[in-house]
C-alpha cells in the first residue's frame, strides 16, 4: 500500500472481500472509518491492516466472527496493537468436526451454529439475486430450513439480515455513481434490484413472530411491477 487513504472500492479490491463485509466489520468490530467532505468512507492503512488480520483469523484459521466480537466488546480496533492488547490475536480455533447441513437442521442445541449457517445461506442468496433471476435465487433456500428455526432465532436473524440488506442497497447506489451510465437497460435492472432489496428489508421488519410462512416464499413469490420509460434510479 503506497498511500494513506483508500476508497471502499479500493479497500475491497485489496482485501478481496465485498464492500458490505467491510461495513459489517466497521459496525460490529468497532473499526473507526472516516468520511470525506462528501460523506464517503475513506479507509486508512491501519484500518486495512486490522481488517486483513481479522480476515486471516476468520478465513485462514477458522475463528468465528461471534468469538471475535465477544473479545472486542466495547473496545475499538484501530490498529494491530489494539488487537494484541484486547487479546484477539491470541484466539485459537477449537478442534471440532465440520457440521453438515443435516447436522445444522437436526441439532437441538446448536442455535448459534444454525444462525451462522442460515445467515450465510441468505447472504449468498441475496448476492446471487443481484446477478441472476429471482427464480434462481429462490431455489437456494428451502422452506424446511426455515421451519426448523425457533421464533427467537428468527428475531435475531431478521435484525442481522435487515442490516445486510441496507448495506447491499448502499453498495448498489455507490456503484451507480461511478458506473458509465449509457445503457438504459442498466438503469431498469438497477431500479428493479433496489426495489427488491427494499421490499426484502420491509418484509423482514414487518414479519409477525407467530407467522409460520417462509420468509422467502413471501418475498420471492411476488413479481416486481414493470415500469415503463424509467431512466432514473429509484432510491
Amino acid at each position: 500500500m503506497d498511500k494513506e487513504w483508500y476508497s471502499l472500492k479500493e479497500t475491497s479490491d485489496i482485501l478481496k472481500v465485498e464492500i458490505s463485509r467491510i461495513r459489517y466489520y466497521e459496525q460490529h468490530l468497532n473499526i473507526s472509518i472516516r468520511r470525506n467532505a462528501r460523506g464517503h468512507r475513506i479507509v486508512s492503512k491501519q484500518n486495512i491492516e486490522v481488517m486483513a488480520k481479522l480476515i486471516e483469523l476468520m478465513d485462514g484459521q477458522g475463528i468465528e466472527l461471534k468469538h471475535i466480537k465477544s473479545i472486542v466488546g466495547n473496545n475499538t480496533c484501530e490498529s494491530i496493537a489494539d488487537l494484541e492488547r484486547i487479546g484477539v490475536l491470541e484466539l485459537v480455533k477449537p478442534v471440532e468436526e465440520t457440521p453438515t447441513i443435516s447436522d445444522i437442521v437436526c441439532s437441538e442445541s446448536g442455535t448459534d451454529l444454525k444462525k451462522d449457517a442460515f445467515l450465510n445461506l441468505i447472504k449468498a442468496t441475496i448476492s446471487e439475486s443481484l446477478t441472476s433471476s429471482q427464480e434462481m435465487a429462490k431455489k437456494r433456500i428451502k422452506d424446511e430450513i426455515m421451519a426448523e428455526i425457533s421464533e427467537e432465532l428468527k428475531k435475531e436473524i431478521r435484525s442481522d439480515i435487515a442490516y445486510y440488506v441496507s448495506s447491499q442497497i448502499e453498495e448498489i447506489k455507490e456503484q451507480a455513481t461511478t458506473k458509465n451510465r449509457q445503457d438504459e437497460a442498466y438503469y431498469r435492472k438497477l431500479d428493479e434490484t433496489i426495489r427488491d432489496m427494499q421490499r426484502l428489508k420491509k418484509e423482514l421488519v414487518e414479519l409477525k413472530d407467530e407467522s409460520k410462512k417462509s420468509i422467502w416464499s413471501t418475498i420471492f413469490n411476488r413479481k416486481p411491477k414493470q415500469e415503463n420509460n424509467q431512466k432514473g434510479i429509484s432510491i
